[in-house]
């Protein structure tokens, strides 16, 4: 069983690639920053393949991105959110 498919394996890599870039240009080391960055940036990704490609279908895994059985814009937004919840808590 695959878990995982192409789009959402090359949205996964270009958008933590761009997150990681960009913490690195401002200097910031926390995990937390990563994740606010690259969370928004693979949901916005998928949903632009699901609306061109995916004919409208926002929750089947085989219409855009996906990342163990789960669209990767749900999984852009879990990180987003655990992002936000690591910088609340202070976790580095």
């Amino acid at each position: 069983m695959i878990v995982f498919n192409a789009p959402g394996i090359a949205m996964f890599v270009v958008c933590f690639g761009l997150a990681s870039g960009v913490c690195g240009a401002l200097g910031a080391t926390s995990e937390a920053v990563a994740m606010l960055v690259a969370g928004p940036l693979l949901a916005i990704c998928d949903l632009a393949y699901r609306a061109r490609l995916g004919a409208g279908r926002w929750f089947k895994s085989e219409a855009g991105g996906s990342l163990f059985l789960l669209p990767a814009w749900i999984l852009g937004c879990v990180w987003f959110l655990l992002g936000i919840l690591y910088t609340f808590r202070g976790r580095r």
